[in-house]
């Protein structure tokens, strides 16, 4: 089996994918969901790993959206939920940019949290925690949402908020390709 899914390793697709593998089974990652279905029409008789909050970043495409987009293309041949690996809101206290960049899916908590602290942030959007996290970094933005195993701790980057919430998975077999 090849399980088509979202990389780099660090991400919770990649961990989950590991999980459903057998001892020849392979894992072929994607910069982002977007651009795995883009190549679905290479994909004949493979495996699709997808998240139900998968959202995307360029256009408003969701899970849903694929689900009803490539009916005929591929088959749902499971469901299941696992927890997330646990996610921190952080924030650089030494920011230049007053600005949040997140994945799409953490919108919500990200969301809440600004509110009940009653702070304005503009909000970016990254295809990945992973990318998200590296903007974060590298431009000094203010928050970000990251799984807590890829943080690398320092005296400016302080944990606001922890969360472990419960995914729904999607494992699609694709058929013919895509459309």
């Amino acid at each position: 089996m090849r399980i088509n899914t979202l990389g780099p390793e660090t991400t919770d697709s990649y961990c989950v994918a590991k999980n459903l593998c057998k001892n020849n089974d392979e894992i072929l990652l994607y910069d982002s969901f977007d651009a795995l279905i883009d190549n679905l029409w290479k994909m004949k008789d493979e495996y699709i790993l997808i998240p139900a909050a998968y959202e995307s970043v360029d256009k408003k495409y969701d899970w849903k959206d694929f689900n009803f987009d490539y009916w005929e293309n591929v088959e749902l041949t499971r469901v299941f939920h696992k927890k997330t690996k646990q996610m921190v809101l952080i924030e650089h206290t030494n920011f230049k940019k007053n600005i949040a960049v997140i994945q799409p899916a953490t919108k919500i908590m990200l969301k809440k949290y600004l509110k009940e602290k009653r702070i304005d942030s503009e909000i970016e959007y990254e295809s990945s925690k992973v990318k998200a996290y590296q903007q974060f970094f590298s431009n000094k933005y203010r928050f970000t949402i990251i799984s807590s195993d890829v943080v690398r701790v320092t005296d400016q980057i302080i944990t606001r908020k922890i969360y472990n919430p419960e995914m729904v998975w999607c494992l699609y077999k694709v058929r013919g390709g895509g459309n």
